[in-house]
């Protein structure tokens, strides 16, 4: 971040370098002890396994992009040739961060874990192979699509761009089908609304990629910022930040011990983290068209969220504090009870 800071000077380039250097080595060093933990493992393969590996290499590949994104920007001969190198980068980098290493990681794991928290129906192993090629398959015809499209300007890989997001529409529906999100749970529990309202924001916002295109020829831009920005606000809000706060909210009370049924509903937070991503999202797109208005409003909106997750945050420490200190068997017993609910 300071190297950052200190762009356009030359001085950059050491900080650059050292961070650059730091974090790859700590990925890399992180990939391996997760590789040499799990490989000695017993346990019997589930299917989810190429999901989380997936993700681990997107995530390895996003850091190394990362510190290219930097120094094409800290040796950008001028504004013009900065501007068009992070038009360049930063796209497809935030799609790997996003698809390959966030979507990817909660794929795997939330099959693995919902449908067994919730007493939901097993996901279907015959299924599983297609979704991750349509998740992965999709990413990169979006990476390639959208550098040839940038770099040559040509119409045809346009097209192909417009098929990564219609492939990449379809994997979302998929997946809820997968952990059978709409289906009524055999184990119902007040935390069920966040991971069903996560998976309604995915749809939502991989609905929105196959008319990003569409959208900036209507408007006349040739990137469409306020639709891109308005569609990655759904996806980090609405699906990861939902996912985050259902899952934790569910596992928390079991690891702690805690009957879940004694506990707050969660309502209010629930409300106001949707309220405000949809306020968001809505407005974002809006200040196309009216700035005036919904500018002024877009502040307010992400002062909503801060309030659900500083009172969902509030609830979750509550549980963590009520939880036996330094009982390491009654911890112990729960991760078993945890890994036996199905």
């Amino acid at each position: 971040m300071t190297a950052d800071l200190l762009i356009p000077r030359t001085i950059a380039l050491l900080p650059g370098a050292l961070s650059a250097v730091a974090e790859i080595t700590a990925v890399t060093l992180f990939l391996l002890i997760l590789y040499r933990t799990a490989r000695p493992s017993q346990t019997q393969r589930t299917g989810n396994e190429k999901f989380l590996a997936a993700g681990l290499l997107w995530f390895w590949i996003g850091t190394v992009l990362e510190a290219v994104f930097f120094f094409a920007k800290a040796t950008a001969a001028n504004e013009y040739q900065m501007v068009m190198r992070i038009a360049l980068i930063d796209g497809p980098l935030r799609d790997i961060q996003l698809f390959g290493f966030a979507g990817s990681m909660i794929a795997g794991v939330s099959q693995r874990l919902i449908p067994r928290v919730y007493g939901l129906a097993a996901p279907a192993r015959n299924a599983q192979s297609l979704l991750f090629v349509l998740m992965n398959g999709s990413l990169v015809l979006d990476i390639v699509c959208y550098l040839l499209l940038l770099t040559t300007q040509n119409i045809y890989f346009g097209f192909g761009l417009e098929e990564a997001y219609l492939l990449m529409a379809l994997w979302p529906m998929l997946l809820a089908r997968q952990l059978g999100i709409f289906s009524a749970p055999s184990r119902p529990d007040r935390t069920f609304k966040f991971v069903r309202a996560a998976c309604i924001w995915l749809i939502l916002a991989c609905a929105m990629l196959p008319f990003f295109l569409v959208y900036g020829i209507f408007t006349h831009q040739v990137f469409a910022h306020a639709f891109m920005g308005s569609h990655r606000h759904a996806y980090t809000v609405g699906f990861i930040s939902l996912m985050i706060m259902g899952v934790s909210s569910r596992v928390t009370p079991i690891l702690s011990g805690i009957d879940a049924k004694r506990l707050s509903s969660l309502w209010g937070p629930f409300l106001l983290i949707n309220v405000g991503c949809a306020g968001r999202v809505v407005l974002q797109i809006l200040t196309d068209f009216i700035p005036s208005t919904a500018y002024p409003l877009l502040g307010f909106t992400g002062f909503i969220e801060l309030v659900a997750l500083i009172w969902w945050g509030a609830e979750l420490w509550k549980v963590m504090l009520g939880a036996p200190n330094g009982d390491i068997r009654g911890l112990l017993q729960s991760e078993v009870k945890l890994a036996q609910t199905d």
